[in-house]
Parts: structure tokens; C-alpha cells; sequence
């Protein structure tokens, strides 16, 4: 018999909070927990469902010594990775940190949602 774990986060019992200015960035940013760091054996610090509305966005910041994953689920990103910018659009995927200045905006004319999970 194999062992393991098996974690389902049901939307209903979703932490959800609204961030404004999100680490100085422009309007409120809903983030969505998915699971929690004892949930994820410790493996990351964050995984969550960001939702933007048009204009708003995360500011600049770092993870150092950490990692970020995006993926685009729905609308435009325009991301900002050491001082390069890239649209992302529904499917994309964006691994970011070790140290790298990013932040992430909401310039389309659509509500952008996005997963990101932070490893530690």
C-alpha cells in the first residue's frame, strides 16, 4: 500500500482577503488562499488566487531567497521583471525570484486573474 497526501481546498472554505495598495501598488487586489503552508508540507509560502480589477496591481518587490510562479487564468498581466515588461495572457506562465525585482498590473480592460504560488 503506498503512501502519500492528498489535499482538496474546496472554494467555499477559501480564505479571502482584500489588499489594497498591495505592496505599493494601485487599487485592492482580492487574494484567495487555496492552501496554507502546513497544507503545502511547508514547501511554499503562498498559493493563492489573485484577482485584479482593471487598474490595479502589486508593486515592485523581491523574494530573496524565494521563488514565484504565476499563471494567467483570465485577462492580461503586464509584468515588470528586473526592469523588462511582459504581456501574459490566459495560459501563460511566469516563474520569478531567487532575488529579482517584479511587479505585476492590470492594464487590460478586463478583470485579470492569476495563481501564484510562492516557494519558500
Amino acid at each position: 500500500q503506498a503512501g502519500g497526501i492528498a489535499m482538496i481546498g474546496r472554494t467555499e472554505d477559501r480564505r479571502v482577503e482584500q489588499r489594497a495598495n498591495m505592496r505599493g501598488g494601485n487599487g485592492s487586489v482580492e487574494v484567495a488562499h487555496l492552501f496554507d503552508e502546513t497544507q503545502s508540507l511547508g514547501k511554499t509560502r503562498m498559493t493563492a488566487q489573485l484577482t485584479f480589477p482593471v487598474g490595479a496591481s502589486i508593486g515592485s518587490h523581491t523574494h530573496d531567497p524565494e521563488a514565484e510562479l504565476f499563471i494567467v487564468v483570465s485577462g492580461e498581466a503586464t509584468v515588470t521583471d528586473n526592469g523588462e515588461v511582459h504581456t501574459l495572457r490566459p495560459g501563460d506562465v511566469m516563474f520569478t525570484g531567487g532575488g529579482g525585482e517584479h511587479s505585476v498590473e492590470n492594464r487590460g480592460p478586463e478583470t485579470l486573474v492569476l495563481y501564484a504560488v510562492i516557494f519558500n
